[in-house]
């Protein structure tokens, strides 16, 4: 959208300096149009993650926290079979999976040498997966170097 213009130029065999033409843009108007984001919406990913992994992962909603009544958000992970909680130097527990910190994720951040305790607490988490291995583990969330400690993916409310 540029508005029309029109300009004479006289063409000779004398050598003249360039022409510079500068069009005037025409803004156009577009429909209205409104998003609407629900909790499905905002936690694609993590459901996304959910229908293809199944038994490789623990997927816990908000919901999920909220009955459980976790007061940390390594509660969750109490009878894992292969997860080890102890007492935090700070608050809550940490998690060890077969003697090994997770690799700890939140909205697609890593958080490396974090606790989740130290980090998120349960009334914040709309979505938790838990990896207890590289297996099943999404490739943009895993952690090479930590293959067998797996992963924690966490996605909070106010992302």
């Amino acid at each position: 959208g540029y508005e029309a213009r029109e300009l004479e130029v006289r063409v000779t065999a004398e050598k003249l300096p360039p022409i510079e033409v500068i069009l005037k843009p025409i803004p156009e108007e577009l429909d209205s149009m409104t998003v609407r984001a629900g909790d499905q919406d905002a936690l694609r990913e993590f459901y996304e993650h959910k229908s293809m992994r199944g038994s490789y992962a623990k997927f816990y909603t908000a919901e999920d926290i909220r009955k459980r009544g976790a007061s940390f958000a390594s509660d969750m992970f109490r009878n894992v079979p292969g997860v080890t909680l102890a007492a935090s130097a700070f608050s809550g527990s940490t998690v060890r999976i077969r003697g090994c910190m997770p690799m700890l994720w939140i909205d697609g951040q890593r958080i490396p040498n974090s606790e989740l305790d130290d980090i998120v607490s349960p009334t914040d988490i709309a979505g938790l997966e838990f990896y207890t291995s590289m297996a099943g583990t999404p490739a943009q969330y895993m952690d090479r170097t930590t293959r067998a400690c797996g992963s924690i993916i966490v996605w909070t409310k106010n992302r």
